[in-house]
């Protein structure tokens, strides 16, 4: 289940909006050996459709440190429902990474030459909570990413 939340949760991040915020440290798409650098602030629809379309094999995502990503949440199913539609959260992201699709797998990198998959790259915790915060059952996500050593 955690490998599947992490998993969604690399692809969320992809497929969010292009409205970035607040990105000072935008530059300029690049190339660098082979491979296509795109600055994730820079990433427009046809760029995420060539990312999962595989039209470009060389395409790389960089998420650059200081980056605002807006993201939303749904929850669905039998049981469940939740649409954050109307209030976007936002994602900075921290330190700079690399992502890459290769066949039917994202791979990571902080330095554009060691690639690693999600559990290879990244390890942390992902704990779900139930309080009683005011006399009402509250529910807390809390998601813990850090670089793998």
């Amino acid at each position: 289940m955690k490998q599947f939340i992490s998993s969604s949760i690399a692809i969320t991040l992809l497929l969010a909006s292009t409205a970035f915020a607040n990105n000072e440290t935008t530059r300029q798409n690049y190339t660098r050996g082979e491979n296509q650098i795109v600055v994730l602030s820079d990433l427009s629809a046809s760029t995420i459709e060539d990312l999962f379309s595989k039209k470009n094999p060389n395409f790389v995502l960089e998420c650059t440190r200081g980056s605002f990503l807006p993201f939303t949440l749904k929850v669905s199913g039998e049981f469940l429902s939740l649409e954050t539609e109307a209030s976007y959260q936002t994602i900075e992201v921290l330190k700079t990474c690399y992502v890459k699709r290769e066949k039917d797998t994202f791979f990571f990198s902080s330095d554009l030459e060691n690639w690693k998959n999600f559990p290879e790259f990244f390890t942390g915790n992902l704990d779900v909570s139930l309080k009683n915060e005011g006399g009402t059952p509250t529910l807390g996500i809390n998601l813990e990413l850090n670089k793998r050593i």
